[in-house]
């Protein structure tokens, strides 16, 4: 499956975390983790929507925006977010009948359309055009957003976690 990512990696984020991992654990970095990624592809979407881009290439970027968190024996291996990511809903389902020509936007082929192509061509020479870039200005003012919404998450996640190790320990 064809995945875009939007990498964010800074010392901030790395940090906290390693913080988290020590104060609460994998499981609890996890949960808070999705948390993060779930408001923020709520503020993301939003985003699209209000983005440079026909319609139905802003409604299907929405649409297949999604995230996974993944843990093994209680210890976090991955987390990721961004278009073509995470469970696909609706997979197996019966498509509704096109009324446009063409395979459409989805999960599989959404960098088309916010990445861009170039002049694409069939191996027998038949053009069949390019596709513009229509949301990599998103992606971009995006970024910040993420990590500071995964950073809150996380810093709510350990104050949460101390909070309830004081209240035991006051038994």
């Amino acid at each position: 499956m064809d995945q875009l990512l939007v990498e964010v990696e800074t010392k901030e984020i790395e940090q906290a975390v390693n913080e988290a991992r020590q104060a609460i654990g994998d499981k609890e970095v996890a949960k808070a983790v999705r948390a993060a990624f779930r408001q923020a592809a709520k503020e993301f979407r939003s985003m699209l929507r209000g983005a440079n881009a026909p319609e139905r290439v802003a409604k299907a970027a929405a649409r297949s925006l999604g995230y996974k968190v993944r843990t093994q024996r209680r210890e976090l291996t991955e987390a990721k977010f961004g278009f073509g990511v995470g469970s696909r809903r609706g997979a197996g389902k019966q498509a509704k009948k096109r009324k446009r020509p063409g395979v459409g936007l989805g999960r599989g082929n959404i960098h088309w359309a916010v990445l861009g192509t170039g002049q694409r061509s069939t191996k027998t020479g038949k053009n069949r055009g390019r596709m513009p870039g229509f949301l990599m200005g998103v992606i971009d003012s995006a970024k910040p957003i993420i990590a500071a919404r995964i950073h809150r998450e996380l810093l709510e996640a350990i104050n949460k976690a101390v909070q309830q190790a004081a209240a035991k320990g006051k038994r």
